[in-house]
């Protein structure tokens, strides 16, 4: 028949696509079209199927709907019918796959089994289902750029990274184990490796469980758990405390806290200080506390008398008894001054002062540090050298046994002739700074000498003053021996000649004092 189009029907008439009719005209032509589809589907020209159909029969109330849109709108596939809701189901064949346009943006949710995707949730349908993640072959499980392990550990083992984004299960060092704990209790990690029965710390708060091993977060510790904390393991950064709070012991009358750190070669824990709970609570450093390498005064190193002991010249220290402990002062003997030349007008020399020794001080040195005793060497000082162009001599080194030991002082420079204008002769160096005390000073240098030979004036170098006082006199008088250091470790001042030989002072010969608390 020939091509007509649907308002050209008659009641009655009917439409035909090839061979096959496909509809009547309804008589109210307000109303829709109603198609009757004979047969399985509409073909194209060539005989094949365009689409098939089926019914599922007279039960039927739901239908697939096309509706059309307008320019730069969507066409739109939807479903209607009697139910509130209709779904919309596509099945492909056998192993066929369905596959969806890039553009979803109008796909709000999507059933996939017994899976749902629906916004940022994935969720299962099924009432109380499980969400199963299986990687293929040797995939791995990544989330949010993390690696995670694609088998489970052994028993008591914990998840790890490491650092670089792939977890494993590892087990804890040292073999402890981590179990539900007591009640009140928090999991810390210390040195040996074993892990206090509990749970771990959280970001602002603490994992506290209720002896059952149900954590719940708290932001300051209950007073159980402060009561019975002891120990503090390995925390990278450091324990801080928050404003206005402190480390304290349990509120019991007796009960201490300790503060301790792990003596590596001992093997032990050594305790500085002990905090004790009571009536009045108390605060005790150990007798082994040091600040910079020095014993702090605490109650078990008091003192209620103190002793000095002088040494001049070698000797041996013996502490006197009950000394708890004592402060050493070792000073070397200071050099001697240097020997002026004389001769007839305007030839003057005089020599340069003679260098002071150094002074090496150790405070606070525990009694089992001395031992029952120690040797003393006492440095003498530098000798007078002979009258005439000659040098002075070095003073000794002292010491304390081999806890401490300091040096002497050099002798002053010669003084030959001159008629030369403002020359000057040096003065002997100090002692170096020795070593073994808490403080080591070296020695001050020997004075300059001056001469003018036009004038005939001369003046010695002035020895070198030491930790306890001055050194030698210097003087400007002509055909003067240099004098001796006056306080112990100074040096000698130079000899001043004009017209005849002088020689230098002595140095004076170091000491050694020990101060003892008892």
């Amino acid at each position: 028949m020939a091509d007509q189009k649907f308002d050209q029907f008659t009641d009655g008439g009917e439409m035909q696509i090839g061979d096959q009719p496909v509809g009547l005209r309804p008589s109210d032509l307000t109303k829709n079209f109603i198609f009757d589809f004979p047969g399985l589907g509409i073909k194209d020209g060539n005989g094949n199927y365009l689409f098939q159909y089926a019914t599922a029969g007279a039960s039927a109330v739901n239908y697939l709907r096309f509706i059309n849109s307008s320019a730069g709108q969507p066409v739109v596939i939807t479903s209607g019918g009697s139910d509130a809701n209709v779904s919309i189901s596509i099945n492909p064949l056998g192993t066929g796959e369905v596959f969806i346009p890039a553009d979803v943006s109008q796909l709000t949710s999507l059933d996939v089994d017994n899976i749902r995707l629906d916004g940022n949730t994935i969720s299962s349908t099924d009432t109380d289902g499980n969400i199963n993640l299986s990687p293929n072959g040797a995939g791995t499980l990544v989330f949010d750029g993390l690696i995670w392990p694609i088998s489970d550990g052994i028993n008591g083992q914990f998840l790890m990274t490491d650092g670089a984004g792939n977890l494993s299960f590892e087990s804890v060092p040292g073999g402890g184990t981590v179990s539900a704990g007591l009640q009140n209790q928090i999991a810390f990690y210390p040195a040996d490796g074993d892990l206090v029965d509990g749970l771990a710390t959280a970001n602002n708060g603490v994992l506290v469980t209720d002896g059952t091993g149900v954590p719940s977060i708290s932001g300051t510790l209950p007073d159980a758990v402060q009561d019975n904390i002891t120990r503090l393991g390995l925390i990278a950064s450091g324990m801080r405390v928050a404003s206005g709070q402190g480390l304290r012991t349990n509120t019991s009358a007796g009960n201490t806290a300790l503060l301790q750190a792990y003596d590596v070669d001992g093997a032990a824990y050594t305790t500085f200080a002990t905090l004790t709970a009571g009536n009045t609570p108390t605060f005790d450093l150990n007798a082994a506390t040091t600040l910079g390498g020095n014993t702090i005064l605490t109650s078990g190193t008091a003192f209620t008398s103190v002793n000095v002991q002088v040494f001049n010249s070698n000797g041996t220290y013996t502490p006197t008894a009950g000394m708890k402990y004592c402060d050493a002062y070792v000073t070397g003997g200071g050099g001697s001054g240097g020997s002026g030349q004389g001769a007839a007008a305007p030839q003057v020399g005089a020599g340069g002062g003679g260098g002071a020794g150094g002074t090496s001080i150790r405070f606070a040195i525990p009694a089992a540090t001395i031992g029952v005793s120690q040797s003393v060497t006492v440095g003498t000082g530098g000798a007078a050298p002979a009258a005439g162009n000659n040098p002075g001599n070095a003073g000794g080194a002292s010491s304390l046994g081999a806890l401490i030991t300091t040096n002497g002082g050099a002798g002053g420079a010669a003084g030959p002739t001159t008629s030369g204008i403002a020359v000057t002769r040096l003065g002997g160096n100090g002692g170096a700074a020795g070593s073994g005390g808490s403080v080591n000073l070296a020695g001050t240098p020997g004075g300059v000498s001056i001469l003018n030979g036009t004038s005939t004036f001369v003046n010695c170098g002035q020895g070198a003053p030491s930790f306890w006082g001055g050194g030698g006199n210097s003087t400007n008088l002509g055909n003067v021996n240099g004098a001796a250091g006056n306080a112990p470790g100074s040096g000698g001042a130079g000899g001043n000649s004009t017209t005849s030989n002088t020689s230098g002072g002595a140095g004076a010969n170091g000491v050694v004092v020990i101060v003892e608390y008892i």
